[in-house]
């Protein structure tokens, strides 16, 4: 559902990328007050959803969003 921009063809690995992305930025976001416990986690998770992102695909959105969050 990620379409900032209209793109003519949907690309799963891209939008999996843009969501981690997106995750990241809201960890981070969650960490500023430097507490990250499972409420926020599960806040997270369900916006994503929200987004669009395939709640099959969470659990591996979340773990590679943590990455990149750590590297950033």
């Amino acid at each position: 559902m990620i379409s900032f921009f209209k793109n003519k063809e949907k690309n799963e690995v891209s939008d999996s990328y843009s969501y981690s992305k997106i995750a990241a930025l809201f960890i981070h976001a969650a960490k500023i007050d430097g507490v990250y416990d499972e409420k926020e986690g599960s806040i997270i998770k369900k916006t994503l959803i929200e987004l669009g992102a395939e709640s099959s695909n969470i659990d591996k959105l979340i773990l590679d969003a943590v990455i990149i969050e750590k590297n950033s």
